[in-house]
C-alpha cells in the first residue's frame, strides 16, 4: 500500500509538474492569472484587492460599451449599475450582438451548459478568458483540498456524444462517473 501511495504521489506530482512547465512555455499565462485571483481572494479588503477589482471592473465595462454592438447602442453606460440586466435568454436572442468586435475573428473556445434547467446555453469565451477560468477553478480547487495531478472524479450525466475523449481524459486524469452509476 506504501508503495503504491508513494507512487500515485510521484505521478501527481509528475502532473503538476508538466502542467506549469507547459505554462511557463506559453508565457506563465495561467500562473499570473492565479497570483491574480490569489491576491485579490486571500487580500479582499486591502488597498491593491480594491485597485485591481476597480481597474478589472473599468476595463470589462469599457470593453463592453465600445466593442459589443449590444452595449454600444446604448447611452451613458459609465458604471456597472447604468448597464440593462440581462438574462440567458437575450443573450440566446441577441447572440451576434453580443460578440465583441474585437474577437469576431479570433479563436474562441465554446462554452455550454447542459441545459439542466430546460434551456441549453452557449456562450463564447477567448483564449484568455478561458486561461482565466483555468486559473479560477485551481484556486477553488485547492480550497476543497485538490492538487493539480491529482485523480478528479467528475460525477454527471454522461452522455455518448458529450464528455472528455479518453486521451483529453487521460491527460487530465479525469475519470468519468455517470450519476446513473450511483450506489449506497
Amino acid at each position: 500500500y506504501q508503495i503504491a501511495n508513494r507512487l500515485m504521489n510521484s505521478v501527481t506530482k509528475i502532473r503538476e509538474t508538466l502542467f506549469w512547465v507547459i505554462d511557463s512555455f506559453k508565457g506563465n499565462v495561467i500562473k499570473k492569472h492565479l497570483e491574480e485571483v490569489q491576491n485579490v481572494l486571500n487580500n479582499y479588503n486591502s488597498k491593491k484587492s480594491l485597485s485591481i477589482r476597480t481597474l478589472n471592473q473599468e476595463k470589462i465595462l469599457k470593453h463592453a460599451s465600445t466593442t459589443v454592438p449590444f452595449y454600444k447602442k446604448l447611452d451613458n453606460l459609465n458604471v456597472l449599475t447604468d448597464f440593462p440586466i440581462i438574462n440567458k435568454n437575450i443573450i440566446r436572442d441577441n447572440f451576434n450582438d453580443f460578440q465583441s468586435i474585437d474577437y469576431i475573428n479570433k479563436k474562441k473556445n465554446i462554452v455550454s451548459t447542459s441545459g439542466s434547467t430546460g434551456s441549453p446555453f452557449h456562450i463564447s469565451q477567448d483564449i484568455n478568458k478561458h486561461k482565466r477560468n483555468i486559473a479560477d477553478t485551481i484556486f477553488f480547487a485547492s480550497r476543497a483540498g485538490y492538487t493539480i495531478g491529482e485523480e478528479l472524479i467528475y460525477i454527471k450525466l454522461w452522455s455518448k456524444s458529450y464528455g472528455l475523449r479518453n486521451l483529453k481524459g487521460f491527460l487530465k486524469n479525469v475519470k468519468r462517473h455517470s450519476v446513473y452509476k450511483l450506489e449506497d
